[in-house]
């Protein structure tokens, strides 16, 4: 069985984290270590061993990605111009544009052009070397129609009609199953805060040690996390953005200002905790501030974000007006101009910058991939590219714009459909971000007030009782720090967890951290109010009744 780089990569973590897990057990024989070691050990197994060997290549092998109906769009548009079966095969593996499939349709060009097999033969040799089993069944039947001689254009409009009916579907299945894991994401995060809750509790009035409060936030921290990973892994990547150059300055100016502002508030947290003024409303306060600070490179992010989904929504209007006004004139510069009148949203800038640099004599195709940087949409770059080599290829423009936009509607219709899913998920894990760190500062403080309050009644009770009912082992200050980097490392997660699920640009990851450490702030300052509250209330009616 052969792995990609990127399963070989998921196998080496898994078998350096099983060693890892079972170097920890061996040498560090104690109850917290051991609970470590197995949640590595767990997390090791299913990441790096069932996953790229078992579960990913099973799943690879029945599914249609966005790539394939991406090259089967980029062979039926350049075969309307009817060229040699060579460029068929030279426009869609050259540049890699299509990293799974490029190198395979590059080994059948070589085949054809260089080695003297016919298309034919080259077709069924490499198919049968092929894991996927959707390109495995297309090879093959390439292959019967190229030796037979058939219309080849018709050919791929029936396979792409067919292969995008099949993606619509997957997509929608996979969108459903994914509402479901991100309900079972979220129902996990209000389990493991009772959890954790009634694990401090019992260590607390039964005489645990901070061991076990160690074990017990390691413990949910890492459920969490874990399920997280598995999230990031099986929620299949969006075609949205694209990483040509030259890129916007606004790129360097997110990464400055949310380096810029964490080291801040790294320094900020670190002064205080030098100077022993640490709590839970100052790390509140800090937190509050920190998320407002980085609310802006997270603000910058989605401003690009927000670009690329209006460029989407106007992308397919332009092309389909555009391949008839170029049928009818076939200079690139004439059959733009008409479209510099038209309201196309964001894109009608862009545009005028395509029609200055075709006026000024510059390369169409050079023009071209400036225009894709200046959209930084994926969709865009890719349909752009099918566009030129089409042109090139002689292809019959008019149809290929048509089919284009038709193409580009379906799948921003089913980003759409994710997207709906996405936000529901997203303002749900703001609730509850809040909430678990509201009930998780509650349950914190109380134990620190009832610390105080038992240290005052120290002297009259046993001290074999108290060390048995009371937990005077447990330190209160270390209490507070754990649960000060729970709430940190929930936030972490759930931003990251968004992010992956969102269809957007990745820095927009600030933007969902910046809020999701605003609650986080307002959830630690509203748990201490709770309880000091509660507590006060609590003593002025003892006092009353003495």
């Amino acid at each position: 069985m052969k792995l990609n780089r990127e399963e070989a990569v998921f196998l080496s973590l898994g078998i350096a984290g099983i060693l890892a897990g079972v170097v920890l057990f061996l040498m560090i024989k104690t109850t917290l270590f051991s609970i470590i070691s197995g949640i590595i050990l767990s997390a090791s197994i299913i990441g790096g061993i069932i996953y790229p060997i078992f579960l990913r290549p099973r799943l690879g092998s029945t599914e249609v990605d966005a790539d394939f109906t991406f090259l089967l769009q980029h062979l039926l548009s350049v075969s309307t111009g009817n060229p040699p079966r060579s460029s068929l095969f030279e426009v869609v593996s050259k540049e890699n544009i299509y990293p799974k499939y490029s190198p395979i349709f590059l080994k059948i060009y070589k085949l054809g052009k260089e080695w003297g097999y016919s298309f034919p033969q080259a077709c069924r040799l490499v198919g049968k070397e092929v894991g996927n089993k959707v390109l495995k069944e297309f090879l093959s039947r390439l292959s019967i129609v190229l030796s037979v001689g058939e219309d080849v254009e018709q050919f791929l409009r029936t396979e792409l009609s067919s292969i995008l009916n099949i993606y619509e579907t997957q997509y929608m299945r996979t969108i459903e199953a994914m509402n479901v894991f991100l309900g079972i994401y979220t129902s996990l995060l209000a389990a493991s805060v009772f959890m954790l809750a009634n694990f401090l509790l019992l260590a607390f009035f039964f005489g645990g040690d901070i061991s076990m409060v160690t074990m017990s936030y390691a413990f949910v921290i890492a459920t969490i996390g874990i399920v997280a990973l598995v999230l990031y892994i099986t929620v299949p990547q969006e075609a949205f953005e694209n990483k040509l150059e030259p890129r916007p300055r606004a790129y360097a100016v997110t990464n400055i200002l949310s380096i810029a502002i964490t080291l801040t508030f790294s320094v900020a947290f670190l002064f205080l905790a030098l100077k022993h003024m640490l709590s839970f409303y100052s790390i509140g306060i800090l937190l509050i501030a920190y998320g407002a600070f980085l609310y802006i490179p997270g603000r910058i992010a989605k401003g690009i974000e927000n670009l690329i989904e209006n460029i989407d929504d106007f992308f397919p209007v332009f092309i389909r007006s555009y391949s008839l006004n170029y049928e009818t004139i076939p200079n690139h510069a004439k059959a733009l101009k008409p479209m510099l009148l038209v309201e196309l949203g964001k894109l009608s800038k862009i545009l005028k910058n395509l029609y200055a640099r075709l006026m000024n004599g510059i390369n169409p195709q050079i023009a071209w991939m400036m225009m894709a940087a200046e959209t930084r949409s994926e969709l865009a770059r890719r349909f752009l590219k099918i566009f030129e080599d089409t042109i090139e290829k002689g292809g019959k423009i008019s149809q290929v714009g048509a089919s284009i936009s038709g193409h580009y509607n379906t799948i921003v219709g089913l980003r759409r459909n994710r997207l709906q899913v996405a936000k529901t998920f997203e303002m749900t894990t703001y609730i509850m971000q809040g909430a678990i760190v509201v009930i998780n500062i509650f349950v914190s403080s109380l134990l620190q007030g009832f610390s105080q309050m038992l240290s005052s009644m120290r002297s009259s009770i046993p001290g074999n009782v108290f060390g048995i009912m009371f937990g005077s082992n447990i330190s209160i200050q270390l209490v507070m720090i754990f649960a000060t980097v729970f709430s940190f490392a929930t936030a972490l997660l759930n931003a990251l967890s968004i992010n992956k699920v969102t269809p957007g640009v990745s820095k927009s990851f600030w933007y969902y951290f910046s809020i999701l450490l605003v609650a986080t702030g307002a959830g630690i300052i509203a748990g201490e109010f709770m309880i000091s509250y509660i507590l006060n209330s609590a003593l002025q009616g003892m006092t009353n009744l003495i």
